[in-house]
């Protein structure tokens, strides 16, 4: 299944607006992708404030298990993968964190 993601990230698709100038990839509501993303049992382990950019956020989601991930841009109630791949390897300065 995350092979067809891989594929439709090819596929061009709308952003946001003139703030992301060239994007492709999958856009949906956030609710509706996220949604999607679970499907791989992916939850997030990372989120951020974007600089520049009013109420724009990312999200780092992953499969421990697997070792996939996604990363996902987020603004207002529409959000868009910007990057998915394998092998994720999460390092941590602070084992606290």
């Amino acid at each position: 299944m995350k092979k067809i993601l891989y594929t439709l990230l090819l596929v061009p698709s709308l952003g946001f607006s003139e703030e992301i100038v060239s994007f492709s990839g999958i856009c949906d509501d956030t609710k509706i992708l996220f949604d999607k993303i679970k499907e791989y049992k992916e939850s997030p382990i990372a989120l951020g404030e974007m600089t520049g950019l009013e109420k724009a956020k990312f999200s780092l989601w992953m499969n421990p298990k697997t070792k996939t991930w996604t990363i996902v841009y987020t603004k207002d109630k529409q959000s868009c993968v910007v990057g998915v791949g394998e092998k994720l390897k999460v390092i941590s300065p602070n084992p606290n964190m």
